[in-house]
C-alpha cells in the first residue's frame, strides 16, 4: 500500500515540530537560572512551551506513521488561501498589538481566528475569545509579573 499524502504531511510536520521543540528546549536550558528557588525564573515558560510542543507533535508522528491509503489525496487550493489569510491576520495582530493594546487586540484576533477555524456560533466565539484573553492576561499579570502592551486606550 502506498502512503497517503496526508500521512506524509503529518509525519513531516510532526518531525519538524519535534526538532523545533528540541532546539527551543536547548536554548531554554541555556537561560540563566534565578538564585531564588521559590520564584519562577525566566527559563520556566520556554521549557514549558518546548515540552508542550513535543507532546503535541508526537501524535502527528504516530498518525503519520500509521496512515496508509491506496488513493492519493489532493490539496485543495482553499487550504493555501486559508494559510495565507492566517499569516496575514498574525501580521495585522502583531502590528495592532502595541497600538490597540493586548486587552483590545487579542480578543478581536482570537475571535476572527476561531471563526476562521470553523466555529459558527457567535456566543461561543465571543466567549472563547474573551476567556482565553482573560486567562492569558491574568497569567502574565499575576503569575509571571510580565506587563503586556497597554495600547492607546489603557
Amino acid at each position: 500500500m502506498a502512503e497517503s499524502a496526508g500521512g506524509r504531511r503529518d509525519l513531516g510536520l510532526g518531525l519538524a515540530l519535534s526538532l523545533l521543540a528540541i532546539g527551543y528546549a536547548w536554548l531554554a536550558f541555556r537561560l540563566p537560572v534565578r538564585a531564588l528557588k521559590e520564584v519562577v525564573g525566566p527559563d520556566f515558560f520556554p521549557k514549558l512551551l518546548a515540552g508542550l510542543l513535543v507532546l503535541l507533535a508526537l501524535p502527528l508522528v504516530v498518525r503519520g506513521l500509521s496512515r496508509r491509503s491506496d488513493r492519493v489525496e489532493t490539496e485543495p487550493i482553499d487550504h493555501w488561501a486559508r494559510a495565507g489569510l492566517v499569516i496575514a491576520l498574525m501580521l495585522v495582530y502583531v502590528w495592532a498589538l502595541p497600538r490597540l493594546g493586548f486587552l483590545l487586540a487579542t480578543p478581536i484576533y482570537l475571535g476572527v481566528m476561531i471563526r476562521l477555524a470553523g466555529t459558527r456560533r457567535w456566543p461561543a466565539i465571543v466567549g472563547a475569545a474573551l476567556a482565553i484573553t482573560a486567562l492569558i492576561f491574568l497569567s502574565f499579570a499575576t503569575l509571571f509579573a510580565v506587563p503586556l502592551p497597554r495600547g492607546l486606550l489603557f
